[in-house]
């Protein structure tokens, strides 16, 4: 009785402690502004932010310890296809455990170079441009490093600046700065810059997109960003075959766009970026080789049909499957001793030759319940960026195997430990967007609504990601939702980001007594 008593007179002594922090920090926050009131601009606050984020990328990759993220198995396409091996490392220290920063370039392989996808392209600019600088036949993983960074740096940028050009004063600007800060520098995001995952590519890319969309929803007419829109969409959508939806939720951008500009040129402009995001999409879905195995098949089964059905046997029959195999349920090919292997050939007949991606996507139509739960697990699986069997360090700074770094992991641990864990988590920021813009979202006739911006964006967002994860989920169930989810994640992270960013411009947060200085 006692120690709850004392827990409760320290929660009141802290909560008067936080009052009078907040009214001290209001105080200041009206000098401020009065202060900065004639030299405040989006401009500088973005240059700042993106000067933050680039001093962190810098401490995180190219200063000791040098950190990146461990291969985890699935990158050896990656590096066949760039001509790249490891440098005589035992399979304890490549696989999971340890970064490894330095490769070596196996000689007329090394040339022969067929890209799959556009990663492919980057990476292989990145080994170019070391052998121009070194010549040493050896590929170091901060050349890539430095190719992302100078593709995100920008992108950080121009997305800060949109989101501080909805509010007007300098406290809620700089707030929204470090939040850009906390955010995009987190080592969650920046460790996968030093590794041959397609993660950071995935998450330079969308930033990139979504500040030139935003750009082209404030400017009438910005051709520059339209161009520039479409060179990062194309390069995230060919990405990976299943980044091809990508291309298709860019042109619903463009054809929504039709509605909101009265130029004919723009509206032609418009439609031929569509239809080019459209051809892209196609060419993605159709062409590139997909990531998804054979062990991915088993576990689109046995981690999602199985996993969530009531009961198995009945599952199985819809498939035209033994109710024999209900014994798989919930196994994974991953399991320390499993069940039976994916390429195991009592499994060709009778098994897999019994279903497909379309059946499975046309049993989840008949059971949307059994998807929303899977979605559940999504969200929670995805909610850390961290692939939390990879660590982060090279094996010769000492540290032990699969150790992260936790240096400036903030929002990742608030996400983790904090954030709801539930695909309701979605639901309810799609309530606050528009309870956020509730005044003025009934009224959709001009591009220059500030509401309609946010709930385009949102909806363009949350398509992106919950399409990762919906393909994730029939074609690999849970089992490969760090491999295959990551954007359902980072998608949710920019809803919230510019959410925080139009609840300032619209609510007196920082207000005290509800006086504006401008």
């Amino acid at each position: 009785m006692q120690d709850r008593k004392d827990k409760g007179n320290k929660l009141v002594f802290a909560l008067q402690r936080f009052s009078k922090a907040w009214k001290w920090l209001v105080g200041k926050r009206q000098i401020v502004n009065k202060g900065m009131y004639a030299k405040y601009n989006p401009h500088r606050i973005a240059i700042a932010t993106s000067v933050a984020v680039g001093l962190l990328w810098i401490v995180m990759l190219f200063v000791p310890p040098y950190l990146g993220v461990a291969d985890d198995g699935t990158l050896y396409k990656v590096m066949d296809r760039a001509g790249i091996s490891y440098i005589e490392e035992s399979p304890e220290d490549i696989y999971n455990n340890y970064y490894i920063r330095r490769y070596y370039l196996r000689g007329d392989e090394a040339g022969a170079f067929a890209p799959s996808n556009s990663q492919d392209i980057i990476v292989q600019v990145a080994v170019t441009l070391d052998q121009l600088l070194t010549r040493d036949q050896i590929f170091d993983l901060r050349f890539l490093a430095l190719l992302y960074g100078v593709l995100y740096l920008p992108a950080v940028y121009l997305l800060t600046k949109n989101a501080v050009n909805k509010v007007k004063n300098f406290s809620e600007a700089i707030a929204i700065g470090i939040l850009s800060v906390i955010i995009f520098g987190d080592v969650s995001y920046i460790a996968y810059f030093s590794s041959f995952y397609p993660e950071a590519l995935w998450f330079i890319c969308l930033i990139g997109s979504v500040a030139f969309l935003c750009n082209i929803q404030r400017k009438k007419e910005s051709y520059w960003s339209i161009v520039a829109l479409l060179i990062y969409g194309s390069i995230f959508t060919t990405s990976r075959q299943q980044c091809g939806v990508i291309g298709f939720a860019i042109a619903g951008f463009f054809i929504r766009a039709l509605f909101f500009n009265q130029r004919l040129r723009m509206k032609v402009c418009y439609v031929f970026c569509a239809f080019f995001m459209s051809m892209m999409g196609m060419l993605s879905s159709f062409t590139l080789e997909s990531d998804f195995t054979l062990t991915s098949k088993y576990h689109a089964m046995t981690r999602g049909v199985l996993f969530q059905a009531p009961n198995p046997e009945k599952a199985l029959a819809e498939f035209g499957i033994h109710n024999s195999y209900s014994v798989m349920a919930n196994t994974s090919a991953y399991d320390f001793y499993p069940f039976i292997l994916p390429d195991d050939e009592k499994l060709s007949q009778g098994f897999f030759d019994e279903y497909d991606t379309s059946e499975i996507i046309f049993y989840y139509i008949k059971h949307p319940v059994s998807f929303l739960r899977m979605l559940d697990v999504a969200v929670k699986s995805t909610n850390s960026l961290h692939r939390s069997y990879c660590g982060n360090y090279e094996k010769s700074y000492g540290m032990p195997p699969m150790a992260k770094s936790v240096f400036w992991s903030g929002w990742n641990y608030i996400k983790v430990h904090f954030a709801p864990q539930t695909v309701g988590y979605l639901f309810i920021l799609l309530v606050l967007t528009y309870l956020v813009n509730r005044k003025k979202v009934k009224n959709a006739s001009e591009i220059e609504n500030s509401s309609i911006k946010l709930m385009d964006l949102t909806y363009i967002l949350m398509a992106i990601g919950l399409s990762q994860g919906a393909i994730t989920i029939v074609m690999s169930g849970d089992a490969e939702f760090t491999q295959h989810a990551f954007l359902l994640g980072a998608s949710t992270d920019l809803i919230v980001y510019f959410l925080v960013a139009e609840a300032l411009s619209k609510f007196k947060i920082f207000e005290d007594g509800g006086n504006n200085e401008t």
